[in-house]
């Protein structure tokens, strides 16, 4: 049984909550970032939900939270660029409480938009995992970083982040191993009974970092 504690912090003027798993010991930290909230994503999102306990499970200290106008958090949702510097509060929220140094971010749909875009520019977090970040739509298209080492995953079914357009960023699977790309056969956008594959994939690649 993984044992949360339940943590507010601030972005910015907002108050925002989070669920945070301080493993003794880790060599590692995850921020976990959740769907688009304004169609009903939170950090009880099954997909988040199942990542951040298998991390935890796996000794990575690990924390969930939500974004501004979310569950627990306050403020309203404002388009993205504010959520990225929520998902670097919790970054920086997660190193304070647990000590670690090293921390990463992992990130599914939305998320998984924040999650790129913050490893993109921020030098603060050492690796990333996109699930299913919704490329096919053009506000959240962008190239992933190539700083850091990158997990992408998408189901072959899902027509927010189709598994050809997934394909442009094959160079990922270079030998020099920063990256990484899974698809899962069957999979929509929602994953539903397939969760902890995805959570398999991602504590594996973080695992290795």
């Amino acid at each position: 049984m993984i044992s949360e504690t339940a943590v507010r912090f601030r972005s910015g003027d907002v108050e925002l909550g989070g669920r945070l798993v301080a493993v003794p010991n880790a060599a590692l930290g995850c921020v976990v970032c959740h769907p688009h909230p304004l169609y009903g994503g939170d950090m009880n999102s099954a997909v988040v939900v199942a990542v951040a306990h298998a991390l935890a499970a796996a000794g990575i200290a690990t924390f969930r939270f939500d974004f501004r106008g979310a569950g627990t958090s306050g403020g309203t949702h404002a388009g993205g660029v504010p959520e990225i510097e929520d998902a670097r509060a919790a970054v920086d929220t997660l190193a304070r409480a647990t000590g670690v140094s090293r921390i990463a971010i992992a990130g599914y749909s939305f998320g998984g938009f924040v999650a790129l875009r913050l490893a993109a520019g921020s030098g603060r977090v050492c690796a990333a995992a996109a699930i299913a970040p919704p490329i096919a739509r053009p506000e959240y298209a962008l190239p992933p970083p190539d700083t850091v080492p990158l997990l992408l995953i998408a189901g072959d079914r899902d027509s927010y982040c189709p598994a050809e357009k997934l394909a442009q960023f094959a160079h990922l699977d270079s030998p020099n191993g920063r990256g990484k790309t899974v698809i899962l056969g069957g999979a929509d956008h929602f994953f539903a009974g397939r969760e902890h594959e995805v959570a398999a994939s991602v504590e594996e690649f973080f695992s290795a970092v």
